[in-house]
């Protein structure tokens, strides 16, 4: 019998000897070097990773100060902050390629829309691209770098410099196109299945998501100060709205904003070009997402306005979606503002000026469609024709021309739409036969309506809009230049072949109006498609289509009982039925009608945008030099241009004849009126106290 020990050791032997001996020396060597593996990751190096995992994905979002408030002399609230509901969202999906990405993104934000409008709210119009009155993209921006710092930040370029020539002379439609349908950039749009204002608007979105494409944390807002019906809906279909939210923002407000707004000013974001204006410490200050004052006083003391900023760190994951949130540093509220200016007294002066120009207009509007000015010799005895009060309702854009045509329009717009699509092509027609007509009438013999719209087509659509005229090419001394510009003794068939001869025409802007392939050199063939481009353009020309309306209102073809109609149609005047009525049957008057509603400020000297339409008003303390009222009429509304700006409204007061941005107290050069009366008036009451003495 063998003995426990040699039992235990023939044992050991065998396993020794055998494969598995190999097996299980292989696992424990491999699991000790898991353990101590472990242990130095999780104990001698795990707060290191931790730190260094938090770092990875924690980020740190600013957030910006209240800004403080700008009350009046009398602490009378000017300027405030408002808590209101907005719309975000944030691109945190994950996706399987771009067009994926664009196809879900999409519709989400075409679902925002719907749910925005469908409750009466609007959403975000602050895109540098808008529609103009022909339906067409136009570029917002006044001046041609401003228009090129849109251009730059879409392609995404640091400067202007940046930008190829092909990217420097983009049209706004050729931008458009691009973002829709750019392979690596653009939003995978079909824009044959929208209209283009709803492209324009998802457009708008989309570019607004872009800008914070490299910090998916910071959500992009969709609409601003929703209603709660907005809210409720949104919150409803939260599950199937991809990073869709609803927020509580400050929005800046102003009181009696037309009364103040071109002393107070606007807020908005901060542009790339103001950004790059500030100094290197400035910069410090601001983040390219800040709210800074645009104007007026908003911007001279934006830096007593704007607070201190605050720090959140976030938490996200892998696409950038926030999974917690870490308050670190509160913002601190800006400090308020006292003027001097007496709300009261800027109200009242405000006020004041819109009636004295209103009595003006009363005593100078008379009942007649037209008027000869050249007849009158001193300026105080010109009338304005109660025609010219009708043609401005069209000119100054404020009935909707765009709108006369459509299903929905009022019975007058839709009369005076078929009056005026009749007399549009007789138009075109006449034109036709001036510019073929190589023996017709000169200019000066043509009647003054023909004369209108033949200085329209050479100098603005030709010239000045498409450039087909170079005015650099003109020679000024030319002859024949000077009979058609300053003699007005040759016919418009005669200037314009005599330009094509001296090649004061861009050959290159006719392409597809000439037929020939190759060089224009047959003239006449090249003057076939000046005519040509001529009549398609006035097809959906705006402007030309003010100045047949105006030709049709002159010859009482368009009546003021239409233009009166209209604007209670289209909700320019609250909707008075009796008066509605009275319009419609004759019993009520266009003239009487107008002149009523300008005495009551219905309607406004700043509406109309006939002279006098404009005024201003400062009063100082004579005391203390301390300005009390600063008034420039007309004013605007400023709400609609802080926070998220509404581009079209912008636009439209860009455009508006009355100029209501200039500031008529500040910036007008005005000849000194009697300066001296008030001296010679302090001097005689000085002289009757030392007499009474």
């Amino acid at each position: 019998m063998y003995s426990l020990w040699e039992r235990i050791k023939f044992g050991i032997t065998g396993i020794a000897q055998s494969r598995i001996f190999v097996i299980i020396i292989v696992f424990c060597s491999m699991s000790a070097i898991l353990v101590q593996r472990v242990f130095y990751l999780q104990i001698v190096k795990g707060q290191e990773y931790l730190d260094d995992y938090k770092l990875q994905i924690q980020k740190t979002k600013e957030v910006q100060g209240t800004r403080g408030n700008i009350y009046d002399r009398n602490g009378v609230l000017l300027a405030f902050n408002q808590l209101a509901y907005s719309v975000t969202i944030e691109d945190n999906g994950e996706y399987d390629s771009i067009s994926h990405k664009n196809k879900e993104l999409n519709r989400v934000v075409s679902s925002v829309i719907q749910m925005v409008e469908a409750n009466g709210d609007t959403v975000i119009n602050n895109f540098g691209i808008i529609l103009d009155n022909n339906n067409d993209y136009m570029y917002v921006a006044e001046n041609d770098t401003q228009r090129l710092r849109f251009i730059a930040d879409v392609y995404g370029k640091r400067t202007i410099d940046e930008l190829t020539d092909k990217q420097r002379n983009i049209s706004a439609e050729g931008l458009i196109n691009h973002l829709c349908t750019d392979e690596l950039s653009g939003y995978g749009i079909n824009q044959k299945k929208m209209e283009k204002k709803d492209v324009l608007k998802l457009v708008n979105i989309r570019y607004a998501i872009s800008l914070n494409s490299y910090q998916k944390f910071i959500a992009t807002t969709i609409a601003e100060d929703v209603s709660e019906e907005t809210v409720a809906d949104v919150m409803e279909n939260l599950d199937d709205l991809q990073g869709v939210n609803i927020e509580e923002e400050s929005l800046r407000r102003y009181t009696d904003s037309y009364c103040f707004a071109n002393i107070i000013g606007y807020t908005g974001q901060i542009s790339q070009e103001e950004y790059d204006g500030l100094s290197k410490e400035e910069q410090k200050e601001y983040a390219k997402t800040d709210t800074i004052g645009k104007s007026g006083l908003e911007k001279t003391m934006d830096s007593i306005l704007q607070g201190k900023k605050g720090e959140i760190k976030l938490y996200v994951n892998s696409v950038g979606k926030v999974i917690e949130t870490v308050n670190e540093k509160n913002p601190k509220a800006g400090n308020d503002v006292y003027l001097t200016i007496d709300a009261d007294l800027q109200k009242a002066a405000y006020h004041i000026i819109e009636q004295e120009l209103a009595g003006v207009l009363l005593t100078k509007i008379q009942n007649g469609l037209d008027y000869d000015r050249t007849q009158v010799e001193d300026g105080s005895d010109v009338i304005i024709p109660i025609g010219d009060v009708y043609n401005t309702f069209i000119n100054n854009d404020i009935l909707d021309m765009n709108h006369f045509g459509e299903e929905e329009a009022g019975a007058a717009e839709k009369e005076v739409y078929g009056i005026f699509s009749e007399r549009k092509e007789a138009v075109r027609q006449e034109l036709s036969i001036i510019l073929s007509d190589s023996n017709g009438a000169a200019y000066k013999d043509l009647p003054r309506e023909n004369q209108a719209y033949l200085t329209y087509i050479v100098t603005d659509l030709l010239t000045n809009n498409a450039g087909i005229i170079s005015s650099e090419a003109i020679d000024r001394n030319d002859t024949t230049y000077r009979a058609w510009r300053e003699d007005e003794s040759i016919n418009v068939y005669s200037y314009l072949n005599y330009a094509i001869s001296k090649n004061w025409i861009d050959t290159s802007l006719l392409k597809s109006y000439v037929t020939s392939e190759g060089d224009y050199s047959d003239s006449s063939e090249l003057y076939q498609g000046i005519i040509a481009y001529i009549l398609d353009s006035i097809n959906s020309d705006n402007s030309f289509d003010k100045l047949i309306y105006r030709y049709m209102i002159k010859a009482g073809s368009v009546t003021g009982r239409q233009i009166c109609m209209m604007l209670y149609e289209q909700g320019v005047l609250d909707y008075d039925a009796d008066q509605y009525n009275r319009l419609n049957r004759g019993s009520l008057g266009g003239y009487d009608f107008i002149m009523g509603k300008l005495q009551t400020l219905e309607i406004t000297p700043g509406q109309l945008a006939l002279e006098p339409c404009t005024g201003s008003m400062v009063m100082t303390d004579t005391n203390t030099g301390e300005v009390l009222a600063c008034v420039s009429y007309p004013g605007y509304d400023n709400n609609r241009l802080a926070n998220a700006m509404d581009s079209n409204y912008y636009n439209k007061l860009v455009t508006d004849q009355s100029r209501p941005f200039y500031n008529n107290a500040t910036q007008e050069k005005t000849a000194p009126g009697s300066t001296y009366k008030p001296l010679v008036a302090v001097a005689g009451c000085r002289k009757i106290s030392v007499s009474t003495w």
